[in-house]
């Protein structure tokens, strides 16, 4: 089911969008009163990075395509610099109101909004708390648990009583994540999802979070007629290989112990079996756990079948992408698990017939993706607030001693609630 907080302020967002298409600019429009430092939109958010580049890659016709030879060229993320929000602990009542409005209204519009609240004084429990409010959460509710789904364990971060546990889990930071909706292999997945940076050494460079915008990325698939339609028809199988916890020989891949936080294997198998289209296979080595899900749903406020995946951060080819490069260096392919095969890698993805991507349909996907990308930089006390059902996150491959970096998710969301476009697997896992 829907959390009581999310059904509560569905009216309102609906009401909110209908009222933003009515504008031709649709943009932000702040109170008279309202300092300058609140919800200010700064004008280069279509600004492009010069240092970045993106290998061209020629994808040549096949019968997965149209028989035509599409080329995929150089491709430059937007950086995110017009959804700033500034909110400090001396803010008057008044200021804080206005600024987790215009916070609110970010989320809406664009999917996602920067709360900065000072890199001086950076404090998790107030950082939290203004998250609470721009992500209208529930105070009944709370915050929604992450660990035990079969994902990666996040430790807490904090002693103190803060509920932000660590965003750094799941991928070396040489290398890049890819571009995923949060926990888009659950049965249930959070509606709003926050990211607080709370340290940076001086020698931490690259790290930058990035974002995809869904509604986008779904219209460009427009033009690929045949894979959209194999994307909706066929739904993915998620790939996750799991060690046993006392296996030393299979390092890089996390235990079934701590993905579902049990020392029963049978207890294992229950917990996953509760969930539809997911099963734990004890006859492969590693185990394996496969779980079938559609790409596709319905946005409850847009009311539009947005893409909601995972698909480049499971196909096993992210272990591949380029890791951190220099400004003045080409980034090179990664060659940590170049003598691993793609299905004993930590994750792997399938068509939902079983049937392996080609290296044409991946390469598309990923260039889609680029097109489009967001790139955000967070600095300490900044948080990232975004719209887990309409926009995808990662983060650049990054250097240096120290990048601290928190995760809250909330607003939990039943599968059955926001039906994709095809809601039963083509096989039997």
């Amino acid at each position: 089911m829907l959390s009581s907080s999310y059904q509560a302020c569905l009216t309102r967002r609906k009401a909110s969008v209908r009222n933003q298409k009515q504008s031709a600019a649709r943009t932000l429009h702040r109170p008279k009163e309202q300092s300058s430092r609140l919800g200010q939109t700064l004008n280069c958010g279509s600004q492009r990075p010069a240092t970045y580049k993106r290998a061209a890659v020629t994808v040549k016709a096949s019968s997965t395509f149209e028989n035509t030879t599409t080329e995929l060229k150089d491709v430059q993320p937007k950086i995110g610099t017009d959804c700033y929000v500034e909110v400090k602990k001396g803010f008057s009542a008044e200021e804080t109101e206005a600024a987790v409005r215009a916070g609110v209204q970010h989320i809406e519009q664009e999917g996602y909004v920067v709360i900065r609240t000072g890199e001086t004084d950076v404090d998790p429990m107030y950082m939290e708390t203004v998250c609470k409010s721009v992500m209208e959460v529930d105070p009944q509710i709370g915050w929604a648990s992450y660990n035990g789904g079969g994902g990666v364990f996040r430790p807490p971060l904090f002693p103190d009583g803060s509920t932000w546990i660590s965003a750094a889990e799941g991928a070396p930071k040489k290398l890049p994540v890819e571009f995923h909706n949060e926990m888009a292999y659950a049965n249930t997945y959070p509606s709003r999802i926050a990211f607080g940076m709370f340290a940076c050494s001086e020698d931490y460079v690259g790290g930058e979070t990035r974002l995809c915008d869904d509604v986008l990325l779904t219209e460009l698939l427009d033009n690929h007629p045949e894979l959209y339609e194999k994307m909706k028809t066929l739904g993915v199988q998620y790939v996750r290989n799991l060690k046993d916890k006392e296996d030393s020989d299979l390092e890089h891949l996390t235990s079934w112990q701590g993905a579902f936080l049990v020392n029963d294997w049978e207890e294992a198998k229950d917990l996953v079996a509760k969930n539809p289209h997911n099963v734990l296979k004890a006859d492969t080595s590693p185990l394996q756990q496969r779980t079938w899900r559609p790409l596709f749903h319905k946005h409850p406020v847009l009311d539009k079948d947005l893409l909601f995946c995972s698909i480049l951060n499971r196909h096993a080819t992210w272990f591949e992408q380029p890791g951190y490069a220099e400004p003045d260096q080409t980034p090179v392919p990664s060659e940590e698990y170049a003598g691993v095969p793609l299905n004993e890698r930590p994750y792997h993805m399938l068509w939902g017939d079983g049937s392996e991507l080609t290296t044409e349909e991946i390469n598309v996907i990923r260039h889609l993706h680029a097109e489009a990308e967001i790139r955000v930089k967070l600095n300490a006390g900044d948080v990232l607030i975004a719209d887990n059902l309409r926009l995808q996150h990662g983060r650049m491959p990054w250097k240096g001693s120290v990048r601290q970096l928190g995760l809250l998710i909330s607003g939990m969301v039943d599968r059955a609630e926001l039906p994709g476009v095809s809601s039963t697997p083509p096989v039997t896992l």
